[in-house]
């Protein structure tokens, strides 16, 4: 039978979050991130990686085109993403437009891990068969059922269409009741 100590030990969890930046880190920027994340007794602070510069990065759309530092970090502590975000924020005193924190779980940081590539060239590999499915063979099955029936109707209707008024004299009435306006003689154009 297990110990409670033992127990306790088997117990124990990492939490993995990953720290980006939109500003240089520096070496005394980094001490103290260490030592302010200490309160969720981190296990490992990694160095500092430079991204490539972007045009727009994705997490800093703000910022403009630039580069971002990564800092993957390990707890033993159970944090949420935004107290690890404001502890960072207060410890290095930077904007929190400027600090993303992610965990391992989201699935932006799950999409983004890169493939390593087969080692054979994609213009020597075949193309996958498929088959050819044609997807208007139902709609013109059901379009030509639809042409073939016919539809009967409970009733058919007597009404006739009404012609409306007559206008074939000058001084008729419009459908609104008035007469018909006058129009001004016009005897020149130039004053």
């Amino acid at each position: 039978m297990k110990t409670l100590l033992e127990y306790l030990e088997a117990q124990k969890k990492e939490f993995k979050f990953r720290l980006k930046f939109a500003v240089t880190i520096t070496p005394d920027m980094h001490d103290k991130l260490e030592v302010a994340l200490s309160k969720f007794e981190v296990k490992k602070v990694g160095k500092a990686k430079k991204t490539i510069i972007q045009g727009r990065q994705l997490d800093f759309p703000d910022q403009g085109p630039g580069e971002a530092y990564i800092i993957d970090v390990v707890c033993e502590y159970p944090a949420t993403r935004e107290a690890i975000r404001d502890t960072v924020v207060s410890a290095l005193r930077l904007h929190a437009s400027q600090v993303v924190v992610r965990t391992e779980d989201e699935p932006l940081e799950t999409g983004r891990t890169v493939e390593q590539p087969s080692g054979k060239a994609l213009l020597d590999q075949e193309y996958e068969k498929t088959e050819k499915v044609d997807a208007n063979a139902d709609l013109s099955a059901a379009h030509k059922e639809h042409k073939s029936k016919k539809f009967d109707f409970a009733a058919k209707s007597e009404v006739k269409a009404n012609p409306g008024p007559e206008f074939t004299s000058a001084k008729s009435t419009s459908p609104l009741g008035s007469t018909k306006a006058k129009l001004p003689k016009v005897t020149s154009a130039a004053r």
